[in-house]
């Protein structure tokens, strides 16, 4: 079990938007991107598809009815990662029941 987990782990969908995007942006599909097509997506609620990150702001979250990933909080590239020249957040797209893990990059370009 633990090791079918780890191989969904390994998949990664990345995405580019630009910083101080509006609440609600759509970012893109993640069931779509994943290759989740057999999911159906009146379950998707139930098996409670969320995205977590390593910080305690939301910045992204998911239409449990259509799979889309959209900006949930105000990104600014200086706030999230300084002066680095490359923004990238890394999130955690996990799905319960039966449970799987996938990664997703969202790189923030400076406006």
């Amino acid at each position: 079990f633990l090791l079918g987990a780890l191989h969904k782990a390994s998949a990664v969908v990345r995405y580019e938007i630009l910083e101080e995007r509006e609440r609600g942006f759509a970012v893109g599909n993640v069931v779509t991107d994943l290759g989740l097509l057999g999911l159906d997506l009146g379950s998707l609620s139930a098996r409670r598809l969320r995205v977590l990150s390593g910080t305690s702001r939301r910045f992204f979250e998911v239409n449990r009815e259509s799979g889309e990933m959209f900006v949930n909080d105000r990104l600014d590239r200086e706030e999230l990662c300084g002066t680095l020249p490359s923004c990238t957040v890394t999130l955690e797209l996990v799905v319960e029941t039966p449970l799987e893990l996938f990664s997703a990059e969202v790189v923030i370009q400076d406006i």
